[in-house]
C-alpha cells in the first residue's frame, strides 16, 4: 500500500515541480547524508522520516499526506527501525540518493511505476531479513 501511495505523491509533486521543490528534496537528503557520515542511526532514521514526509507534503495532496503520516507512518518506521538498521548506514543513504535521482530524473509518465518498483525491491530486501517462521 505504501508503494502505491508514495508513488502517487511523487507523480503529483513531479507534475508541479519547481526549483524550490527540488531544493527541498535535496536538503532533506543532505540531512540523511550528515547522519550517515556521523554513523548516527537514530539521526538517520529521523532524517529518513523527514525525507519521505517532505515528498508527501510536496505532493500537495492533503488526503495522501495524512494517510501516509497518520496511518502508514508508525508501521513503516517500526519496520525500518527493526530491520533496515541491519543494513550499513552508508548503503541505506546511497539507496535514498538513487531514489531521489529517480524521482527527479525519471519522465513524469514513468515515475509512478519506477517508485512502485523501488518499494517492491525494498520490501523484498526487508522480507529477506525477517526471521524464519516455525
Amino acid at each position: 500500500m505504501r508503494s502505491k501511495l508514495e508513488a502517487l505523491c511523487v507523480r503529483y509533486l513531479r507534475e508541479q515541480m519547481t526549483g524550490e521543490t527540488e531544493q527541498l528534496l535535496r536538503d532533506a537528503l543532505k540531512k540523511m547524508k550528515a547522519a550517515a557520515v556521523k554513523n548516527d542511526d537514530e539521526a538517520f532514521l529521523d532524517a529518513d522520516m523527514h525525507f519521505h514526509q517532505t515528498i508527501w507534503k510536496l505532493s500537495n495532496r492533503v488526503t495522501l499526506e495524512n494517510t501516509l503520516s497518520k496511518i502508514m507512518n508508525p508501521f513503516i518506521f517500526m519496520l525500518a527501525r527493526a530491520y533496515s538498521s541491519q543494513t550499513p548506514i552508508a548503503v541505506r543513504y546511497k539507496k535514498h540518493a538513487r531514489y531521489l535521482e529517480t524521482i527527479l530524473t525519471e519522465p513524469v509518465s514513468k515515475v509512478e511505476h519506477s517508485v512502485e518498483h523501488y518499494f517492491r525491491e525494498l520490501a523484498i530486501e526487508l522480507l529477506s531479513k525477517l526471521p524464519p517462521q516455525f
